[in-house]
């Protein structure tokens, strides 16, 4: 199960890409990481953290599995600086646009 697959030649990410580590964003429907991560009111890289340290525990998944899907949702590919910096520099709206968009194609 691949989750780095990312057209070398255009650098566009091909969207092909496993469906069930990326549903665990997911919960019913409901995208319960735009939750968590809307409710966080000092949004710092080590705040989003703890609070995405809280959801995959919640979820029994990791902090790896995780990670991977959600860099790929944020800047297209599956490598790159520390994402907690990422996402705090993205900054929350940015941040949960990207994640829906995401998950809107995955379920295309």
């Amino acid at each position: 199960m691949r989750m780095d697959r990312v057209n070398s030649e255009n650098g566009k990410i091909n969207w092909d890409i496993s469906k069930s580590i990326l549903d665990k964003f997911a919960d019913n429907g409901k995208n319960c990481l735009q939750d968590i991560l809307i409710h966080i009111e000092s949004f710092t890289s080590g705040i989003i953290h703890d609070h995405l340290q809280a959801f995959v525990e919640k979820k029994e998944i990791g902090f790896g599995p995780i990670m991977v899907p959600l860099r790929i949702a944020l800047v297209g590919s599956s490598k790159g600086p520390d994402l907690m910096q990422i996402i705090e520099m993205l900054g929350k709206e940015e941040v949960i646009k990207r994640i829906d968009f995401a998950l809107n194609k995955i379920k295309a």
